[in-house]
C-alpha cells in the first residue's frame, strides 16, 4: 500500500513538473521570431554574404595586392622568396603569427571594453598590422601565380601584368563557396607567413632553397 502510494506521488510529481517544462517552453515560445522569419533572415544573411560581401572583398583584394606590388616591391620579392623555402614551414609560421596577433587584439580589445580606452588603438594597430602581412604574402603569391601562368616571355617587362594575373586567380578562389574560401585560408596563412619570414629574418632576401608554390 506504501509503495502504490509512493508510486503514484511520483507520477504526480513527473507529471506536474512536466506540465510545468511544456508551459514554460510554450510561454518562451511566444518571445521567439517565427521559424519562417528564422529562415528569412538566415536567407537574407546568406545572400549578403554571397553577392555582395563576398564579391566586393574579391574586388578590393585584387586592388591592395597590387597596391602592394607598386609601393612595396621589395618587401614583396622579399615575401615571394620566403613563400619557396618550404610550403608546411611557411603555412606553420603564418598560422602562429595569425593565432599571436589576433589572440593579442582580442585580449586587449577586451581589457579595453572595461576602461583602458588606450588599449583599444593598440589593438587596432595589431590587426592591421596582421592585414598589412597578409596583403604583402598575397601580393607575392600573386606574383608567383602570374609568373607560372604568363610564362618568363608573358610577363617579361611588365610586372603589372604579373601581379595582375596572379592576384585575380588569388582573389577569385573566394568567389567558390566552401572549397575556394579552404583554398583562400590557405593561401592566407601561407602569405602571412611569408611575410613574416621576410620581415624578421634579416637576411635580406636570401636565395630560395626549393621552388615550391
Amino acid at each position: 500500500m506504501k509503495r502504490f502510494a509512493l508510486a503514484l506521488a511520483g507520477c504526480a510529481v513527473a507529471a506536474g513538473l512536466f506540465s510545468a517544462a511544456a508551459w514554460a517552453a510554450g510561454d518562451a515560445a511566444q518571445y521567439l521570431p517565427p521559424a519562417s522569419h528564422l529562415k528569412g533572415i538566415k536567407d537574407l544573411l546568406g545572400g549578403f554574404l554571397l553577392f555582395r560581401v563576398i564579391p566586393w572583398t574579391a574586388v578590393g583584394l585584387v586592388g591592395l595586392m597590387l597596391l602592394a606590388s607598386a609601393l612595396s616591391p621589395e618587401r614583396v620579392a622579399r615575401a615571394q622568396q620566403a613563400l619557396r623555402l618550404g610550403r608546411w614551414r611557411v603555412v606553420l609560421v603564418g598560422v602562429a603569427s595569425i593565432v599571436v596577433l589576433f589572440g593579442l587584439a582580442a585580449a586587449l580589445s577586451a581589457a579595453a571594453r572595461h576602461g583602458a580606452g588606450a588599449l583599444g588603438v593598440i589593438a587596432l594597430v595589431l590587426l592591421g598590422f596582421l592585414v598589412w602581412l597578409a596583403v604583402l604574402g598575397l601580393a607575392a603569391t600573386a606574383q608567383i601565380v602570374g609568373q607560372r601562368l604568363l610564362g618568363p616571355e608573358g610577363g617579361a617587362g611588365t610586372p603589372w601584368r604579373v601581379a595582375g594575373a596572379g592576384a585575380l586567380v588569388v582573389a577569385a578562389s573566394i568567389l567558390v563557396p566552401v572549397f575556394g574560401w579552404a583554398v583562400f585560408i590557405y593561401l592566407f596563412c601561407r602569405g602571412v607567413g611569408g611575410a613574416t619570414l621576410a620581415l624578421f629574418s634579416g637576411n635580406g632576401g636570401a636565395a630560395p632553397k626549393a621552388d615550391e608554390a
